[in-house]
């Protein structure tokens, strides 16, 4: 909502008399946040071949200085941040089981579709991006 309008009228009635005694007329205005454009514009990168990829395996890729690690589960693409939430150990040789990827390090299991951890060593979920086999059959990944 871009505001409202809160107004108040205080009123005495007297020997069949209406008297304002007080009027407060209060404005709040709050404005929406301008969003930065460059937030705002998603890049979409085109990967390496879909059929390249067999089921439970993963392959790291580094775009626009970010680490991420592609995955495929149950015949799904996923893509995640190639860091576990835990110690920062990288994914890339984490065991893939019914959609959930497991740290090398400590076996911290994440949920590749939320990245939401199972387990008590860290409640903090990975990142996840958006992916999707393009027309050409190359996995494309987009990053805003």
């Amino acid at each position: 909502m871009p505001g409202f309008i809160e107004a108040w009228h205080i009123l005495l009635h007297s020997n069949n008399s209406v008297i304002d005694v007080e009027t407060k007329m209060l404005l709040l205005y709050s404005k929406p946040l301008k969003k930065n454009e460059a937030t705002m514009t998603a890049t979409t990168h085109t990967l390496f071949p879909a059929q390249e990829l067999a089921d439970n395996e993963s392959k790291a890729v580094s775009l626009e200085g970010k680490n991420i690690l592609v995955c495929r589960a149950n015949g799904e693409y996923y893509a995640v941040e190639n860091n576990c939430t835990h110690q920062r150990a990288e994914l890339t040789e984490g065991r893939i089981r019914n959609c959930f990827l497991s740290c090398p390090l400590h076996g911290v299991r994440f949920d590749l579709r939320t990245g939401i951890p199972k387990g008590e060593l860290t409640k903090v979920a990975l990142k996840t991006y958006p992916i999707s086999v393009s027309e050409t059959g190359h996995l494309e990944l987009e990053l805003s």
